[in-house]
């Protein structure tokens, strides 16, 4: 199980910095600027989306230590 999970998840790290990318280029935009509910919106959204990120860079970094 595990092999199969690192087999793929320099993958998922990836989609998930384009998926934070993303989410930070909505909150940087400037039709977004005088909607606060939508700039709100957007903050949780990239927030959300870091904090998968992080998730999958601490489990990479357990992944590698366990193959050595």
């Amino acid at each position: 199980m595990e092999a199969r999970e690192y087999s793929t998840i320099e993958q998922r790290v990836e989609d998930a910095e384009q998926w934070v990318k993303a989410k930070r280029a909505e909150l940087e935009d400037r039709a977004n600027a005088m909607d606060a509910p939508r700039l709100v919106g957007a903050q949780a959204a990239l927030d959300a989306a870091q904090q998968a990120l992080d998730v999958l860079y601490a489990r990479w970094a357990e992944l590698e230590k366990k193959n050595g």
